[in-house]
């Protein structure tokens, strides 16, 4: 991740020499509020629960592997700063190459990466080994979040269901992987399982996760991490519970109810 990073560090200051920066920042960051529909609001809400692993049980799993110790607010905090910086840098990167090559569509999803990047590359002293590495890095991200997903579901099977790991972890990747080759052949399905999983199932989960948070642990294990803050630790917990409890499930219904029409929205 952080040789990815680094790469993507490099590409910025590129593209800031030789052109498109300023085309691609006014994209990204120039407000138009026609386009601020209820669709867009719930595509943005269920691409930062993918983005962070919400909704989707990654966290809890894996958070139940940490000792007590650990500073989850303080680490929990710096995962949402680094996931963003590093999008707003890939998203300046990917639109200023966009930009730069007339007929290249901002629109074309998320295929983009695998259109616009290569020529960039071809570009750029050095390209090719640059490109190779970025791709190959690109490979171990998509893999290492791939592995953390499984985890979730071989968790389930050998806590729940006592299964062997090793068996769990086979026979749930090979059963992910062969309903994984329909829409990797037809994208027209995977476009189908993408809306449905980005737009209605990770904001679901994760009202269903800010409620159990919110409302079926005790006090003692809802405010426990916070308690390595110091002084500050018991105000921070009380206004996180507030948002747990208020305001996040309250958002996150809105936006769904209007997605669905209740509201009048699309």
């Amino acid at each position: 991740m952080p040789l990815l990073a680094a790469i993507l560090a490099v590409m910025l200051v590129y593209v800031g020499v030789t052109g498109g920066l300023a085309a691609s920042a006014s994209f990204l960051f120039a407000p138009d509020f026609s386009k601020l529909s209820g669709d867009a609001v719930l595509e943005a809400l269920g691409h930062a629960f993918f983005t962070l692993s919400l909704g989707m049980g990654a966290m809890v799993t894996y958070g139940s592997y940490l000792n007590s110790e650990v500073a989850v607010v303080r680490d929990g905090i710096i995962v949402a700063i680094l996931d963003t910086v590093i999008a707003l840098v890939a998203g300046l990167v990917i639109f200023a190459v966009v930009f730069s090559h007339e007929g290249a569509e901002p629109g074309a999803g998320p295929g983009l990466v695998f259109i616009t990047l290569p020529k960039l590359f071809v570009d750029m002293p050095g390209g090719q080994l640059f490109g190779l590495a970025f791709f190959v890095l690109l490979v171990f991200a998509a893999w290492s979040s791939a592995i953390s997903l499984l985890e979730v579901v071989v968790a389930f099977l050998v806590d729940s269901l006592k299964v062997d790991r090793r068996l769990a972890a086979l026979g749930a990747g090979l059963a992910i992987w062969t309903l994984g080759i329909w829409p990797a052949t037809d994208a027209s399905a995977l476009d189908l399982l993408d809306n449905i999983t980005t737009k209605y199932m990770l904001p679901i989960g994760g009202l269903g996760i800010a409620i159990a948070a919110g409302w079926l642990l005790s006090k003692e294990d809802r405010e426990a991490g916070f308690l390595s803050l110091g002084d500050h630790g018991a105000l921070l917990a009380r206004g996180w519970t507030v948002l747990i409890r208020y305001v996040t499930p309250v958002l996150v219904a809105l936006v769904i109810l209007n997605k669905l029409g209740v509201l009048g929205g699309e």
